[in-house]
């Protein structure tokens, strides 16, 4: 059992520095083709517009149930919203009585 045991570290370690190996190769290509510049140059502009895009959603996302009702949700039920430092998750009461938006349960994301 020990034997085996020792035999399945020894398999183990063979495999990480393989993978490491790999790794290493993989960084020389990568620093190869950036000194060639043959990496595409619209992939920076393209993760540069993914990046803005993401933030504008995340300032676009609602902070209320006032902000949802604003936005034209009228069905009662749990919504995703921006809270002071993360998303939560608030129950949204839609009814006559919800006016100023103030009537939400919170559960921190």
């Amino acid at each position: 059992m020990v034997t085996e045991m020792v035999t399945e570290i020894a398999e183990g370690k063979k495999a990480r520095e393989e993978m490491m190996e790999a790794i290493e190769e993989l960084r020389g290509r990568l620093k190869q083709q950036e000194e060639n510049n043959q990496i595409p140059q619209d992939s920076a502009s393209r993760w540069n517009k993914i990046q803005s895009r993401r933030s504008e959603s995340k300032e676009k996302r609602p902070r209320s149930c006032h902000d949802l009702q604003q936005a034209g949700h009228s069905l009662s039920g749990f919504y995703l919203v921006r809270g002071s430092q993360r998303l939560e998750i608030v129950f949204c009461p839609f009814s006559s009585d919800l006016e100023d938006g103030n009537s939400t349960t919170n559960h921190p994301f």
